[in-house]
């Protein structure tokens, strides 16, 4: 194989991850866990899914690099 092909197929996968990792941490997490019309209940939601909001955080993460 060529090893242009490859560096182009390695960068073809992590932009498709990374459009995975922002559609779940945008479309997932934010719209289940963010109520603008109620703080408290956002609060409460982000303490009662504590492990989605640290995936959303992570998938956010990922994406910054």
């Amino acid at each position: 194989m060529n090893p242009d092909y490859n560096y182009a197929a390695i960068a073809g996968g992590t932009i498709v991850a990374m459009a995975l990792a922002a559609g779940f941490s945008y479309g997932y997490v934010w719209t289940a866990l963010v109520d603008f019309s109620a703080p408290v209940q956002t609060i409460a939601n982000l303490k009662n899914a504590l492990p989605i909001f640290r995936a959303g955080i992570a998938g956010w993460l990922f994406n910054s690099k």
